[in-house]
């Protein structure tokens, strides 16, 4: 006589409790024969294939348990955390919502819940997420430590480091909170506390790709390269889909000029959390070098911020060199300076209608794509500007006396490097008292108090009249000197070939490179470095001396 159901879901389920999975895989299976709608078979063997880190198969056993009419707040949650797992952390934030729907006193499913709504970068739902769960179990250390990492994010330094320290007073031996904490004292240049917690984390989990990955940035921030990569490569191997760990080592490689396998990497790019989003579906192929395009059709489109629009928009060129209709697409700040670029057959606004082509490639993939090398770079000027465009700066300026000197001092502060990026308006200061010039300021969006900085040491406030990056290239041509931390300016600047000198953070961007006052990007640029973090001090001074002396 065949066994009952409920039989053979006991057996199974007995199976799961004693870690037999191929038993209770087996008995899970039978029942499905038999009854290919039973919510609890079909939810328990998702749960299965969770812990063997099965996560496609989870989903879609989770999933006909829901669409078999599953009502259990459990499922839910369960599907969310294997959503999380394949990340999908939208989906998975919806199905947390459901769960709480049912039942929501259950702390772990608002932890998640805030996990979730980290990976989109919603930090401040986060917050609200992880708040409720710790007010549901007061002491969940867990909570606290996640919280902390949307703090950091949120660049609320001392809240992070007093949930750190409250989540490790509870559990010292959380790797993951000795890792958001060494996170956070990376961002705070506390090197030495940095490597201490990356440490602590390694040494009770020597497992944790996250702790090898803030432990590779910290040694590349300090160019220790071979160290580095030998981190980022740990990560990868303890856990391969970590794209943050393949996306370091690509900027690591590209910080020390290895262009072969950084820009492969780079591609990893699309899988992080700050950059899917920007991530889009097209219904042509990906273009990557590997085919002809010699009269066919290529889209090329921005991804990022406007300084990387700028910054590889040069390699368009390259791309109708090899034959191709090029169609490319910008943000539209972008569009009118952009538009005579050599080589652009047609030039579109994002959100604008998109004309029929054959391929399509992201900007910063074009490097791969043609392969290009640091050596191979050209650093000439690649964009202009009408002259009679000029014509009103020039007027304006007529009066002023010279040199004539553009300033800029702040990047978008969305991006989470800013605050080390960006110098601010009053370290730049003593140039101005300093040096004998007109200074003239660039920046469009101005700080609290910033305008009436501006106006009581005699900067000239140009931003109110820059509508569009082409204003500024215009404004640009009127100058004798651009001065500028890493920004958008920056680019503007190189290529147009306007001399500018860039103000760079200790541990810089990876296209700056490392040891060298010059860039193979921009002819026309000059780089000044801080000597330690965090100290712009030396780079003004570094300044006004060549001011003085040039």
């Amino acid at each position: 006589m065949a066994a009952r159901p409920d039989t053979i879901l006991a057996d199974a389920i007995s199976d799961l409790k004693g870690g037999r999975f191929g038993e209770a895989e087996r008995g899970f299976k039978a029942l499905l024969r038999r009854q290919p709608r039973n919510v609890a078979a079909l939810s328990l063997l998702g749960i299965l294939c969770t812990q063997q880190r099965r996560f496609e198969e989870a989903a879609g056993y989770m999933k006909k348990s829901i669409d078999a009419g599953s009502t259990s707040d459990a499922t839910f949650y369960n599907y969310g955390i294997v959503l999380k797992a394949l990340n999908r952390p939208a989906e998975a934030i919806e199905q947390f919502d459901r769960s709480l729907s049912i039942n929501p006193a259950i702390a772990e499913t608002w932890n998640n819940r805030g996990t979730a709504f980290n990976d989109v970068l919603r930090f401040d739902d986060a917050l609200a997420s992880f708040d409720r769960a710790i007010a549901l179990k007061p002491g969940y250390a867990d909570a606290l430590s996640n919280k902390g990492n949307s703090l950091t994010a949120l660049r609320r330094f001392d809240e992070a480091k007093d949930c750190f320290d409250r989540a490790l007073a509870i559990n010292p031996h959380s790797a993951e909170a000795w890792t958001g904490r060494g996170n956070l004292l990376l961002d705070l240049h506390d090197y030495g506390g940095a490597g201490s917690a990356f440490d602590r984390a390694l040494a009770i989990n020597p497992k944790l790709a996250l702790a090898w990955l803030g432990r590779g940035h910290l040694l590349s921030s300090h160019n220790r390269r071979d160290e580095a990569l030998q981190c980022f490569g740990i990560a990868e191997e303890t856990e391969p889909d970590l794209a943050e760990a393949h996306f370091a080592e690509a900027c690591c490689r590209l910080l020390f000029g290895d262009t072969r396998q950084g820009w492969e990497k780079y591609e990893w790019r699309w899988k992080t959390r700050a950059v899917r989003p920007h991530n889009r579906s097209f219904q042509k192929p990906l273009w990557l070098g590997e085919r002809a395009i010699a009269n066919k059709t290529i889209l090329l489109h921005a991804e990022q911020g406007f300084g990387d629009t700028i910054q590889f928009c040069r390699f368009v060129k390259n791309v109708a060199d090899l034959g191709a209709h090029v169609v490319l697409e910008v943000q539209e700040p972008l569009k009118s300076l952009l538009a005579p670029l050599e080589g652009v057959a047609r030039i579109i606004g994002r959100g604008e209608p998109v004309p029929a082509y054959d391929f399509h490639c992201p900007l910063g993939s074009l490097p791969l794509a043609l392969q290009i090398s640091v050596e191979q770079l050209r650093p000439e000027a690649y964009l202009s500007v009408p002259s009679d465009s000029a014509a009103p700066w020039h007027e304006r300026l007529q009066t002023t006396r010279a040199p004539r000197i553009g300033l800029a001092w702040a990047g978008n502060p969305k991006f989470r490097g800013d605050h080390n990026r960006s110098i601010g308006l009053e370290r730049l200061l003593p140039i101005v008292k300093e040096i004998d010039a007109q200074f003239v300021s660039l920046q469009k969006e101005l700080g609290p108090g910033e305008e009436a900085v501006l106006s009581e040491r005699e900067i000239m406030n140009c931003g109110p009249s820059l509508d569009s990056f082409r204003d500024t290239a215009a404004l640009m041509t009127c100058l004798d000197l651009i001065i500028s931390s890493d920004t958008s300016i920056v680019h503007l600047a190189g290529a147009l070939g306007r001399k500018v000198w860039i103000l760079l953070q200790h541990a810089a961007d990876w296209r700056w490179l490392t040891d060298r006052s010059d860039s193979p990007w921009y002819a026309s640029a000059k780089l000044f470095r801080q000597p330690s973090p965090g100290d712009w001090n030396s780079v003004v001074a570094h300044v006004i001396g060549e001011l003085q002396s040039s």
